[in-house]
């Protein structure tokens, strides 16, 4: 995907932002949306920071900061399907390799602020099944700090819990947003790097569960609240069976020692840890454990179908070859097929942050051309293994964050 048509300030940017904002606020019609919107209009050269919670974070952003001129960085994972592609385009989005060394997306960024742009990123920089930050690439911190323009931010509170990376959408939600000034370009040439990082964790931290324990009027409507949670948590509970765990409406099982537990409508859990974001909690820790146990040998295997994008109409990816993935201590290696040759694919662990990945689907790595390839484990519910087994190889510690706990 080339660099010359992204990152331009195309007339149609505005329409088609009035149209997405429509759209947005017809799909949350059911939900309640609170904006206290920035006191000041932005102008550009400039960045949004945001933290990234929801599919729907382009629309909370657009509200809080008005009606301008946005360029959207969005990963590349996204844009396979031609049609779509070009709408997104001249909209004015940025498509970015995730986690990789982006030539592409840094000079169609650079074209936009060179122009009086406004890039809205997300630090972040992946869409977690946790409901509540992570961890942000310090090479992020660093080129918001490198590039010295003006950056606002926007906060959001409640979303990952609208759509849950994991489960089906649900209504009832409530979110809250807020915008503000958050570093002008003198601050951010005169303030030390670690500086500008804790203010940036302070300002973009949230953890949508305490927000959901502040209030108790909430309650979501959904038909199965408890189904595709396995594809977030891998491990049983109660007996540690990996990959036994099958939702059914608001009941999700374990077919090793038959633990049962429903789901509320406010992701309380019957059995076992006491919310969905415990389920996880208590995963991630197994994990790392036994990753510690296992020392320097520490590896997963998984036979994988190897995808590519499309770049077609009507078609968004394209299975490309079957094979193995492993991950260890050196990087993710597939050995198989792509289209119809025999091939290895290597990524070095220092060249990645992360795994990206889609619950129950798949996990991404990019190489340095900026070619996505993504891989379907014949087990779905490895996916989120995959990606904190990633956290875990780079040393980022994911178990039961603590607001400050900024590694």
């Amino acid at each position: 995907m080339g660099t010359k048509n992204y990152g331009q300030p195309y007339r149609s940017m505005g329409l088609l932002w009035a149209l997405a904002r429509m759209g947005g606020g017809i799909a949350l019609g059911r939900d309640i949306v609170r904006i206290k919107p920035i006191a000041c209009r932005i102008q550009g050269p400039a960045i949004i920071v945001a933290n990234h919670v929801s599919m729907f974070d382009w629309y909370f952003i657009s509200q809080a900061v008005g009606h301008v001129h946005i360029h959207m960085v969005m990963g590349r994972y996204f844009l396979g399907e031609k049609a779509f592609d070009t709408l997104l385009r001249y909209g004015g989005v940025i498509p970015k390799s995730v986690f990789a060394h982006d030539n592409a997306s840094a000079i169609a960024s650079m074209r936009a602020l060179r122009r009086g742009g406004i890039l809205a990123v997300f630090p972040e920089a992946r869409l977690g099944v946790s409901g509540r930050l992570e961890s942000i690439p310090m090479e992020n911190i660093m080129m918001i700090k490198r590039l010295a323009v003006p950056v606002y931010g926007v906060h959001i509170d409640g979303a990952s819990l609208m759509n849950p990376k994991w489960g089906a959408f649900r209504s009832g939600a409530l979110v809250e947003v807020s915008a503000r000034p958050l570093f002008s370009s003198e601050e951010l040439k005169e303030l030390s790097l670690e500086t500008v990082r804790e203010r940036l964790y302070g300002y973009l931290w949230y953890d949508d569960y305490s927000f959901l324990l502040r209030h108790p009027e909430i309650h979501y409507r959904t038909k199965n609240p408890a189904e595709h949670l396995e594809n977030a948590v891998w491990i049983c509970p109660r007996c540690k069976a990996k990959y036994t765990l099958v939702s059914n409406g608001d009941v999700i099982g374990c077919s090793s020692c038959g633990l049962s537990a429903t789901m509320d409508d406010r992701f309380g859990l019957s059995a076992g840890p006491e919310t969905a974001q415990g389920w996880y909690d208590l995963a991630v820790d197994d994990l790392y454990a036994e990753a510690e146990a296992a020392g320097t040998g520490y590896r997963l295997l998984s036979h994988v179908t190897l995808a590519l994008l499309a770049h077609k109409n009507g078609m968004a990816q394209r299975k490309a070859g079957s094979g193995e993935c492993m991950l260890d201590r050196t990087g993710l290696t597939y050995s198989g097929t792509m289209d119809g040759k025999t091939t290895s694919l290597f990524f070095p662990l220092e060249a990645m942050y992360v795994l990206p990945f889609g619950s129950g689907k798949n996990w991404v790595a990019y190489n340095d051309k900026g070619v996505c390839f993504i891989f379907r484990p014949d087990e779905k519910r490895a996916c989120a293994q995959w990606y904190v087994a990633s956290a875990y190889l780079k040393g980022i510690p994911l178990p039961r964050y603590r607001s400050g706990d900024f590694s």
